[in-house]
């Protein structure tokens, strides 16, 4: 129970703290809220005007115009540094193992490196990213195999990703060598970024594919032969299959006997004059280390399949290119061998509607769901995982978001002694960039 406390309060804290540091460094000195006067004094017969107060607070003006001087001097030298703070606090209110709340977070500190002004290399690019994450694993009260949060994890602080990508033949290929998280190349879909739910961002089915917070170091290469084909292929440290978090280690956990590969193909398109863009992608994995068997003994490898699609059904404006108001909706299928992996096929799909509400033009709200079934042979009470899920992402300024989630986990793990979870839960997200 101690532990459990000190995660919770860590994660909070944190976010306290990082309000704190962002309220202290918008605030105006006096040189920023008054006006200098000249050695001549004010104008005779002129009215003072008082000095306007922002009472705005919340847009920060002062934190935003010193960011926005740093970064442009910054880019100039073909560097982006952005980064994001996420608090999530969210309450089990029925079923599941624990009803309790509980708190988590993420802070991500990313930089990108232009190689053409730094050293004259063309199409050339390197990126690093830092994150710190704190907290409780909140599946731990819910139960659910698939995780109703996509920051879940244990406490840890680390470099994650670290690579460098390179565009030739007149970007007609595209390689990335370095540590990679495998669900940023492949298996994902574009539009189930916005939900809290994990397996939006890739399918629960490729159990030993290298995601948050496990980056690993790999090797993808893509090649294009038209602008809207593509076909790729990854080839990744594959430890994670032999229970070690590639995560917080280096290129030293890479051995030939656990590499994981990755292969896809897939396509874009646009529909008529309303520029609906659309996305499918069919993929294949697996892994050649050596596994427990449910029903007892080894075996060497195991394999699996994906399937994604994307597709944006309608626009507000779609001769306005930059304006993303619109109905959208994504699918999922994944396979993988039951022998192994205790889920064995997964079905996925949600509409997002960003600009629902008049003069809300940049909220987004989604409805999504996520079927899995569960492997006969692992011994679950019940053979399927359902989540259903509901939310309202608020823009409340260009960098302050606030999302209230509602996810209803039926059968969580297969069941049996563990009942139906309703999860409430209410994301605070910062960005900049």
């Amino acid at each position: 129970m101690a532990s459990i406390l000190v995660c919770t309060n860590r994660a909070v804290v944190t976010g306290f703290m990082c309000i704190v540091v962002l309220l202290l460094l918008s605030h105006p000195t006096h040189g920023d809220a008054l006006p200098m006067e000249t050695e001549q004094g004010p104008t005779p017969g002129a009215i003072s005007e008082p000095p306007r107060i922002n009472t705005r607070w919340w847009n920060f003006p002062h934190l935003g115009q010193r960011w926005t001087e740093i970064s442009t001097n910054l880019k100039e030298q073909g560097i982006a540094v952005t980064g994001s703070y996420i608090l999530d606090s969210s309450h089990n209110m029925v079923g599941g193992r624990h009803r309790r709340w509980t708190a988590r977070s993420l802070f991500d500190l990313q930089m990108t490196v232009n190689l053409q002004p730094v050293f004259g290399l063309e199409e050339g690019t390197v990126f690093i990213n830092y994150l710190a994450t704190a907290g409780r694993d909140g599946s731990r009260d819910t139960g659910d195999l698939q995780k109703f949060s996509n920051i879940d994890t244990n406490p840890r602080s680390h470099i994650d990703e670290f690579w460098y990508e390179q565009w030739l033949a007149d970007k007609r290929v595209r390689f990335k060598l370095g540590r990679v998280r495998a669900d940023s190349e492949f298996a994902f879909v574009e539009r189930g970024g916005d939900f809290l739910h994990s397996s939006p961002g890739h399918s629960p089915t490729i159990f030993v594919m290298p995601v948050y917070p496990d980056a690993a170091t790999s090797i993808n290469l893509f090649v294009y032969p038209t602008p809207s084909f593509h076909v790729g292929f990854g080839l990744y440290d594959g430890a994670l299959g032999r229970g070690v978090h590639t995560g917080v280690h280096g290129p030293q956990t890479l051995e030939l006997e656990h590499l994981f590969f990755i292969g896809e193909m897939g396509t874009r398109w646009v529909l008529d004059q309303h520029r609906l863009i659309g996305r499918l992608g069919v993929g294949a994995w697996g892994h050649n280390g050596t596994f427990e068997r449910f029903s007892g003994g080894r075996q060497k490898g195991t394999m699996g399949a994906y399937l994604v699609f994307d597709q944006l059904l309608w626009r507000e404006n779609p001769h306005h290119d930059p304006d993303e108001q619109g109905i959208a909706m994504f699918l999922q299928y994944g396979y993988a061998d039951g022998a192994v992996s205790e889920i064995t096929h997964h079905f996925g799909g949600g509409l997002t509607w960003t600009g629902l509400l008049p003069q809300h033009n940049d909220d987004v709200s989604g409805i999504g769901t996520s079927w899995v079934t569960l492997s006969e042979l692992a011994g679950f009470d019940k053979g399927y995982e359902l989540a259903l899920e509901l939310f309202y992402k608020i823009q409340l300024t260009s960098w302050i978001t606030l999302q209230p989630d509602l996810q209803y986990l039926i059968n969580p793990s297969g069941g049996g002694r563990i009942g139906n979870a309703l999860v409430g839960s209410l994301r605070i997200q910062l960005v900049w960039s």
